[in-house]
């Protein structure tokens, strides 16, 4: 393990490498694993930010960032559901070095020299059996006539723009389509048109498709999701192993007189296609 001195950092270059590895060495320090805060990914789609993103948890906690602008110079972030729970809030709220609360009701920005000490108190939180409980009872629900009641599964990072770096779950096309606060996924995948797959996570089962009408990717996923579509091979094997059985991608952005062209290209690719009959695996019939 590397283990950092925190003193003095904010006055020191460190490159993308160097934030990730003081991110992770501050998150095992601090025991979070212990809190099931589990690491999902890491984010580094700018020199000057790095993230280390959470698997859903009890806690909505969404993940913890460093971030550089010319206005505040570093400062240390802790992002979240909007939906987090009012005592875990008010716990954030009292620690220390605070810049900015609550920043578009989903981050809370912390400055100075020990970020560390911030994570320990966290945890201290996380910790509490009253912020425990609260947590337990706080259940994200679709509010939108399609999924209505259905609890979101999914905590996906909307403000996210990297696209083509992403896969998506069921439960992260629903979160999506339901999240209001700067929704930058919702916003871009339902303006942008392109080449998409939607396959098993080990990659076997592939189906490959296209998005060049009003909607976008998103309208064309939702498309997918709400009857089929016209993929005939792809509803045989989502009656037979529903929809968390595979993940959504996008391959390539395309204008919309491309996308067809395109999507021959990533078939032949990939070797989607197939004329004879079902197999399961290749979910392309033309």
């Amino acid at each position: 393990m590397v283990i950092f001195n925190y003193t003095n950092l904010k006055t020191t270059i460190m490159s993308v490498d160097e934030k990730i590895a003081r991110l992770k060495s501050m998150y095992n320090e601090a025991g979070l694993a212990d809190n099931n805060l589990v690491i999902k990914d890491v984010h580094h789609p700018r020199k000057n930010f790095v993230q280390l993103s959470f698997e859903r948890n009890q806690y909505l906690l969404r993940g913890i960032e460093i971030i550089e602008n010319t206005r505040d110079g570093e400062f240390f972030r802790i992002y979240y559901n909007k939906n987090m729970a009012s005592e875990l809030k008010v716990a954030i709220s009292k620690l220390p070095n605070i810049i900015h609360l609550d920043r578009a009701e989903t981050a809370t920005d912390f400055q100075g020299t020990d970020y560390l000490e911030i994570l320990l108190k966290l945890k201290e939180s996380l910790e509490n059996e009253t912020i425990i409980d609260a947590a337990k009872k706080t259940t994200v629900r679709s509010s939108s006539s399609k999924w209505a009641g259905a609890e979101l599964l999914s905590d996906i990072d909307v403000s996210d723009e990297e696209l083509l770096e992403l896969t998506f779950t069921i439960d992260d096309l629903i979160s999506i389509n339901e999240e209001t606060s700067d929704n930058k996924l919702k916003e871009q995948l339902s303006t942008r048109n392109g080449v998409y797959m939607i396959r098993t996570p080990d990659g076997i089962t592939r189906y490959i498709g296209s998005a060049y009408n009003g909607n976008g990717l998103l309208g064309r996923w939702n498309t997918h999701i709400d009857n089929g579509g016209d993929a005939d091979f792809l509803k045989v094997y989502i009656t037979f192993n529903g929809w968390r059985s595979v993940v959504f991608t996008v391959l390539e952005f395309t204008d919309k007189d491309g996308a067809t062209g395109a999507e021959t290209k990533w078939k032949k690719k990939l070797g989607t296609k197939n004329t004879g009959l079902y197999d399961g695996i290749r979910l392309n019939r033309n």
